[in-house]
């Protein structure tokens, strides 16, 4: 998947349908991206300059971490998308940084944007080291935030990453938010409680993609097949472990949000989950 990214034409093609045709329902290298009816393309403040999704891609390849090159290119798409749809929602949200693999890829791809300043990426971990699911097992690596600055760093991107050293339910929260990624601890506690933490600062139309959606982490999976039953968010697109969903504007959605009592972690989690 990463060889078709690899010229600056399809990096321009990428953007033109992803941020300029209203109303269409496109294939784009592999993914089905819906344009909705009621999304205006004059709303979409921001224009991408040329990016290069491949050289996105080899620059997280020098970077630790649990994430695979399809991935890398749903995230890139997804969130361009985002920033792109939802201008009047400047923020990307991230729980579960780690070393920042994935940290980069996102703020890559939004540092092509005119007016990157205008988003920010929020990267919400512990960086206790502590990774994986409390129903698999979790495993405790080296902490991970001055290995994360410095990839940040290396990257070019300490102006448009905030790191966040907290679990994501210590965070006091109150700005929209374009794209919300799930990456913590793989388990369903631990992924509910990080997702309805944000859920009300999700604006009407952004996106949120989860990782680890499979089935070696029944959890991830469980949830996110339980969300979209509830019929408020639909599922756009799925690479290998990552999948993102689209939460519906209100004139697509009707129906009451149906609520769920959230079994309460009985430890502390949320960790990098990586």
């Amino acid at each position: 998947m990463v060889a078709a990214y690899a010229t600056s034409n399809a990096a321009s093609l990428i953007v033109l349908l992803l941020t300029s045709l209203p109303q269409v329902l496109y294939t784009v290298f592999g993914w089905r991206v819906h344009i909705s009816s009621n999304v205006n393309p004059s709303n979409f403040r921001r224009r991408s300059r040329t990016f290069s999704p491949a050289e996105n891609v080899q620059r997280m390849r020098s970077i630790e971490g649990w994430l695979e090159e399809a991935e890398a290119d749903l995230l890139i798409a997804a969130v361009t998308r985002a920033a792109a749809a939802v201008p009047d929602a400047p923020a990307v949200v991230e729980v579960g940084s780690y070393c920042g693999k994935s940290t980069v890829v996102l703020g890559s791809a939004l540092s092509a944007f005119d007016d990157a300043t205008a988003v920010k990426i929020y990267a919400i971990d512990p960086h206790d080291g502590i990774v994986g699911a409390l129903d698999q097992g979790v495993e405790q690596m080296s902490p991970s935030l001055e290995t994360f600055r410095q990839n940040i760093s290396n990257a070019g991107l300490d102006h448009l990453v905030e790191p966040i050293v907290k679990h994501s339910f210590e965070v006091e929260w109150d700005k929209p938010i374009c794209f919300l990624f799930i990456d913590g601890l793989h388990d369903y506690a631990n992924v509910a409680r990080d997702f309805y933490h944000f859920e009300s600062s999700i604006a009407p139309g952004g996106f949120v993609a989860f990782h680890d959606y499979a089935r070696c982490y029944p959890g991830v999976q469980l949830f996110v097949d339980e969300l979209l039953v509830q019929g408020r968010y639909e599922k756009v697109h799925q690479a290998l472990a990552m999948i993102v969903v689209r939460k519906k504007t209100e004139s697509e959605f009707s129906l009451p949000v149906r609520h769920q009592s959230l079994p309460t972690p009985k430890s502390r989690l949320s960790g990098s989950g990586k």
